[in-house]
């Protein structure tokens, strides 16, 4: 059972810090060259800087709307923190999608991003 403990204790999220206000307008820029209409996103939330399997990740979910105009439902973009600064997680190959859902990930709203002029 103290093994158990021990187990559990580790996942909790030690050292996680909220995202910067740096972080947030890195976020914020790559929205609005990334998005073909970054001005009417939903839902949007952003993560604690919190590592995951070993990697510094920060996480932004949103519900965008598609080429055709319709809301394609709330996705979770992966952003890994390295010392050249916010990285694309598709790109690094270090995190993926699912990297945002592992349950050391908290997310908080993000008002800034649906709020893009």
């Amino acid at each position: 059972m103290r093994a158990i403990l021990i187990l559990l204790a580790s996942t909790v999220v030690a050292g996680a810090e909220p995202a910067s206000r740096a972080d947030r307008a890195l976020v914020v820029a790559w929205a609005k060259g990334f998005f073909a209409d970054p001005y009417s996103l939903r839902s949007t939330e952003i993560s604690d800087r919190t590592v995951v399997n070993g990697v510094s990740v920060l996480c932004v979910a949103f519900n965008a709307r598609n080429l055709a105009g319709g809301y394609a439902g709330i996705y979770r973009k992966p952003f890994e923190i390295t010392p050249a600064g916010l990285v694309p997680g598709e790109r690094s190959y270090r995190v993926n999608t699912e990297t945002c859902y592992a349950p050391q990930i908290t997310m908080r709203p993000f008002p800034e991003l649906s709020a893009i002029k």
